[in-house]
């Protein structure tokens, strides 16, 4: 529960903002942004994370996980790379390469595809220049990914605002599994990433709740119905036992325009903290009305091993700023108990 509250704080957190050479961002980047893909050009299950740390300092992991029918390794290589920020292109002028690699081995191969990735993701983000939207579709010839392939830029995705890369035949051969920003120097939350974990609903874990007395509790002018199950904690804070906690708080807005501040708002609602990693493929969004918006997501606790399923709601206020109520439970529970949180939900106003 602790662990809920602390990831729920930083998720509403804004920092001082930066972009890459030779591209306007919509959104601009922060300090500890990162963002993760699922490469499949490679012929193992592999991902390549890029973090953001100022203008002109970056890091980019390769990482694979053991592969016991392949009998592969773990696998990891990182870079630290500095550029020149005043160019209008991506300039590298200095790395260092954080694992030892071996000169007579494939390491000197991946190394080389490092750099690529990230010549080659600058020179398409260029190409585009405005990303104000988070689907916009470019139709380019890649030939690292077979040839011609559609590219969907995204502004809520970090750094080059790529989120996937896709085949003539449909296939995503690259693919954004989750976006993330950093808290502090001792957040290793980027360094920890492993992947997704397969999601078992184990029937031996959760409780089934039993329904008690209604209770309406309220917060600066929000009310949702849950019942006597609920223990109050703070004046906008409840917890159901160790297995949910759902808050309800205002959200400032974070800029004057209405679409910027939609997007700020999502990526940082879709950022991953700490190593809980929400996984963005499975992400819902219900953005048909102006005024409200409600977010699914699924995170995975990579320290428990287990899944975290939230539902965020927001409402617009004719002020400025959104009402904001969040409900995050762990899986199993929630999958032996939607209809009962579904009520809670269906009742917030």
């Amino acid at each position: 529960m602790k662990k809920l509250f602390s990831t729920f704080l930083v998720s509403l957190f804004f920092w001082c903002a930066f972009a890459i050479p030779g591209a306007t961002q919509y959104i601009p980047d922060v300090s500890g942004d990162y963002v993760y893909y699922k490469d499949n050009s490679f012929n193992r299950e592999s991902y390549i994370g890029l973090l953001h740390y100022d203008e002109s300092t970056y890091k980019i992991r390769y990482y694979a996980p053991k592969d016991n029918n392949s009998k592969l390794p773990e696998k990891e290589l990182g870079i630290l790379i500095s550029i020149n920020k005043d160019s209008v292109y991506w300039n590298m002028n200095g790395e260092y390469i954080i694992n030892q690699i071996d000169p007579n081995s494939q390491d000197v191969d991946l190394v080389n595809y490092l750099h690529d990735f990230l010549y080659e993701f600058s020179a398409r983000r260029n190409k585009i220049q405005d990303v104000e939207k988070m689907n916009l579709s470019s139709e380019q010839e890649y030939p690292q990914f077979g040839g011609a392939v559609t590219i969907m830029f995204d502004a809520i995705v970090p750094i080059f605002n790529i989120r996937d890369i896709i085949s003539q035949n449909g296939e995503k051969v690259l693919e954004c599994v989750c976006i993330g920003r950093l808290t502090s120097s001792d957040d290793e939350g980027f360094d920890s990433f492993t992947g997704f974990a397969e999601k078992i609903t184990d029937n031996s874990f959760g409780n089934k709740i039993k329904g008690k007395k209604s209770n309406k509790v309220s917060f600066e002018g929000k009310s949702i119905t849950i019942d006597e199950n609920w223990t109050q904690n703070l004046e906008n804070f409840w917890t159901l036992g160790d297995d949910a906690l759902l808050t309800l708080v205002f959200v400032p807005d974070a800029s004057k325009d209405d679409n910027q501040n939609k997007l700020l708002l999502l990526r940082r609602l879709l950022s991953s903290t700490y190593t809980s990693y929400i996984h963005l493929p499975s992400a819902k969004m219900n953005l048909s009305k102006e005024s409200k918006i409600s977010i699914y997501t699924e995170s995975y606790d990579a320290a428990e091993n287990t899944y975290i399923i939230t539902n965020k709601l927001l409402n617009k206020r004719k002020t400025g700023g959104y009402d904001y109520a969040s409900l995050a439970v762990y899986e199993n529970t929630y999958a032996k108990n939607q209809s009962y949180f579904n009520k809670i939900l269906k009742s917030y106003k």
